[in-house]
């Protein structure tokens, strides 16, 4: 599983094949202390358009992400995990909490979370905290995010 894989040594990594993945009832919580990079196939062509796709299909979690990175102890960006080249669609991404330190976030896309009205959206990325409560040494960059309210 994702979680053996990122517990088990320092930069282990969980490649997501190319194909749609669906019917997300429950946060995939990653284990973000060890290096683990969570990753799709990378696409030469289109670079910040994941192949990996991960869909809620209208099922979003409660939290309304379908990652959460857990456990972070970095101060460098990746020393905690890489999240990267896959595609977040219809749904929120990936949940950081506060004190989350060595986390990157690169090459994704978010797309599609666009709620119906009335409804409450979920971010692609959500930050939990506030000032001192995020720390030092993440990295969000190279990600594209479009069709989201």
């Amino acid at each position: 599983t994702i979680n053996t894989a990122c517990e088990s040594g320092s930069g282990n990594q969980v490649q997501f094949a190319a194909g749609s993945y669906t019917g997300w009832d429950s946060v995939l919580d990653i284990p973000a202390a060890n290096g683990c990079i969570i990753t799709g196939p990378s696409n030469a062509s289109q670079p910040f358009v994941g192949t990996a796709i991960l869909n809620s299909d209208g099922n979003i979690p409660t939290t309304g992400t379908i990652m959460a990175l857990t456990g972070c102890s970095g101060s460098s960006p990746g020393a905690s995990a890489t999240v990267e080249y896959l595609t977040f669609q219809k749904t929120g991404g990936i949940d950081v909490p506060a004190s989350c330190g060595g986390f990157e976030i690169t090459h994704n896309e978010f797309t599609g979370n666009n709620p119906a009205i009335g409804s409450s959206y979920h971010a692609a990325i959500g930050m939990e905290g506030t000032g001192s409560d995020l720390n030092a040494g993440w990295d969000i960059s190279w990600n594209n995010f479009h069709d989201n309210c």
